[in-house]
């Protein structure tokens, strides 16, 4: 597969006391741009960059009611473009259109989402939910950095029990949590690399919905374990779309 520079898109969140702005920007590559990120279908000329208030002070949270066999509250919750916090502040959410604008067929996307820039352990409780929505596609994704059974067995719930025999589990996810791809640096790493994506072409189909929803997991073995030294913690992602050709 040759990935061709053909759009770039950033996203910069941080999750804090101190927080920044949640950006999608696109950058022209050396060849002709055949996708765009925008808010509304309708927009003649989308603009290079989408920029969001950022998140601060965020609750830590256990969803319980949008992880459900049909996604129907997923999908409400995903349903309006732009920025919104759920929850009383525990739950950001931040949809937007990967449209392609190729007159000549459909386009083959690859999405990465890479995080950096974290302080006071966030990213050991953050989790990451990718939605999007084609005419024909619906595919919700979860991801998380790999629970500590050594440091979960230090807690009183289960104390007492042989690492091997410790599960930690989330009876509220529905889907399975991915690993983070790669997380072996406290600074950052990477939450995935490989979400291909195909863009039909046509009226109604030359373009999916995209949204990632954001939460820190209060039933994370880890969110008892730092407890206060959590706070004021930041978390910073970036997203970078390629078209494959």
């Amino acid at each position: 597969m040759l990935f061709i520079a053909a759009a770039l898109i950033i996203m910069a969140m941080w999750l804090g006391q101190e927080a920044g702005q949640f950006v999608i920007r696109v950058q022209s590559g050396d060849v002709q741009k055949t996708i765009a990120v925008t808010l509304d279908l309708d927009e003649k000329n989308p603009p290079a960059s989408l920029v969001a208030d950022p998140m601060t002070d965020m609750n830590d949270y256990s969803p319980r009611y949008f992880l459900k066999e049909d996604y129907q509250d997923l999908r409400e919750i995903c349903h309006n473009p732009g920025w919104s916090q759920k929850d009383n502040n525990s739950l950001y959410v931040y949809t937007f259109y990967i449209k392609n604008t190729s007159k000549s067929g459909g386009v083959g996307v690859n999405v990465q989402l890479t995080y950096s820039n974290v302080t006071n352990y966030c990213d050991e409780i953050i989790r990451v939910l990718t939605y999007y929505e084609s005419y024909n596609v619906s595919d919700p994704r979860l991801y998380q950095k790999p629970d500590s059974i050594e440091r979960a067995a230090t807690l009183d719930k289960y104390k007492g029990q042989n690492l091997e025999d410790i599960k930690i589990e989330y009876p509220s996810y529905i889907i399975t949590p991915a690993s983070f791809r790669d997380s072996s640096k406290s600074s950052g790493g990477t939450v995935f690399d490989n979400q291909s994506i195909n863009i039909g072409f046509g009226q109604g189909m030359n373009y999916v919905k995209y949204s990632v929803l954001l939460w820190l997991e209060g039933d994370d073995p880890d969110s008892d374990y730092f407890g206060a030294a959590l706070f004021n913690g930041t978390i910073k992602f970036e997203m970078l779309i390629k078209v494959v050709m």
